[in-house]
């Protein structure tokens, strides 16, 4: 299990590290073999990710049943993956290490809800719940399902709307801010040079969101 877990986190961070690194740099456009070492990262971390969560539910007759339901699954997890992870690689090329304060904030704002005896529930394992689906582990199956909810609610929410306001200040202004000493200038990034890169990709991104919800709600809300 721990090792399952490592690798889980070392495929997402290398998932966001290459789409960092395509993002940022305008003479490294993707070849087929990026292409398919990100492919192969979503789908490897993605799996052990349905199969831990199906470890709440009655286990399978045979390996046949088990494959059925991982598959059944797999377009959700998918989608809300990379819904999250492309939110994360954007919010970190055009924030650089400013990214830390805006997730800092995240974290302030999970601390204030701690505060709140009836809400401490929903924020435990808030972070993981930012790159992937996951249950609470409570026997009460109200929780369960109050967690699932406002967690996804809550990283759409988020993600959303960043990156819409990323997309409204890339398609309107010159922004430019410093990050320790130098100058950071969105205009300069190959993604914001040609503002039809950066609309696609939130454009993909978001719409990655939205399927998410949908199967969400049809596959997981119960």
């Amino acid at each position: 299990a721990l090792s399952g877990l490592e690798a889980t986190f070392e495929a997402v961070f290398q998932t966001i590290l290459q789409l960092f690194v395509i993002f940022s740099r305008g003479d490294r456009s993707p070849n087929k073999l990026q292409i398919i070492v990100l492919a192969t990262s979503v789908i490897s971390l993605n799996l052990p990710l349905i199969a831990n969560f199906n470890l709440s539910k009655p286990p399978t007759v045979g390996i046949k049943d088990e494959v059925i339901r991982i598959g059944k699954l797999f377009p959700v997890f998918l989608t809300t993956a990379l819904f999250r992870l492309l939110s994360i690689a954007v919010v970190c090329v055009l924030l650089r290490y400013y990214a830390v304060f805006f997730y800092g904030a995240v974290f302030l704002g999970f601390c204030i809800l701690h505060c709140f005896p009836a809400a401490r529930y929903l924020i435990a394992g808030s972070f993981p719940s930012a790159i992937k689906l996951r249950n609470l582990g409570s026997s009460d199956q109200t929780c369960n399902t109050r967690y699932k909810q406002f967690h996804i609610v809550l990283w759409f929410s988020i993600n959303l709307i960043t990156l819409i306001t990323f997309v409204i200040l890339a398609n309107t202004f010159d922004v430019r801010f410093k990050v320790f000493g130098a100058e950071h200038a969105w205009s300069s990034l190959p993604i914001v040079a040609d503002i039809r890169l950066l609309n696609t990709i939130i454009g993909f991104t978001l719409g990655s969101g939205v399927v998410s919800l949908v199967l969400f709600k049809f596959q997981i809300d119960d």
